[in-house]
């Protein structure tokens, strides 16, 4: 069964390799932990690093709290607000204030695990280039995710996709970035939990930029 998995992960993750050679890589490592303040409410927060440029320089480090509330099995929503600290054109660190609203909706279906994700975003800098920086950057983003869960073992194989677009803007484009993203979840029990996974990151504005991504996060849920 191990060697099943891994192996239908590497054969997923092929084809995104062999397309994105040569493009930049990086890192990012995540602590994320969720309480239940009841049974409809959630409280989410997470702290995260980023690395680009070969994995070689720091990009990005944020945290992010938020709550989530269930309206049923199938449908959720939350609104997250996230502190990060990036580098800029003139490398050097400043903050950036974002915040999320999302809708949610997850199926079971037999051993699959089918979620959908809607959010809105609104993101707010403090190093301002010119007057484009100034202005808020707001986005829609679409996420599709499904998970195999594995019978009569802990490692749960997964695939993503999610796309980025930007609203209230002025640019042609209407996709601004695409990821696409296979991985594994290793549940230890209940509480602790960690994911591995690859991501190809395709950015469109202002030209095309790729990014070959390694993400391990480590998940605690009370």
């Amino acid at each position: 069964m191990i060697r099943r998995t891994f192996l239908f992960i590497l054969l997923l993750l092929v084809p995104f390799y062999a397309f994105s050679q040569d493009k930049d890589f990086g890192v990012w490592l995540s602590l994320n932990a969720e309480y239940g303040i009841s049974k409809k409410l959630e409280l989410d927060a997470s702290v995260e690093m980023r690395t680009f440029n070969q994995a070689s320089e720091i990009e990005q480090t944020f945290i992010e709290a938020g709550l989530t509330y269930k309206l049923t099995k199938v449908i959720s929503f939350s609104g997250a607000y996230r502190l990060a600290n990036s580098i800029e054109n003139d490398d050097d660190y400043y903050l950036r204030h974002k915040w999320f609203v999302d809708t949610r909706v997850k199926f079971e279906p037999g051993r699959f695990t089918l979620r959908g994700r809607l959010r809105f975003q609104e993101q707010r800098r403090t190093y301002f280039k010119n007057e484009e920086y100034v202005l808020p950057r707001h986005q829609l983003r679409m996420k599709l995710t499904t998970i195999y869960r594995t019978p009569s073992f802990p490692v749960n194989p997964y695939l993503e996709f999610e796309t980025f677009m930007p609203v209230f803007s002025d640019k042609s484009k209407v996709i601004g970035k695409n990821r696409f993203t296979a991985g594994l979840e290793y549940k230890f029990n209940k509480t602790h939990a960690v994911e591995l996974e690859y991501m190809f990151d395709r950015d469109y504005l202002p030209k095309i930029a790729d990014i070959n991504i390694i993400g391990l996060g480590y998940n605690l849920k009370f």
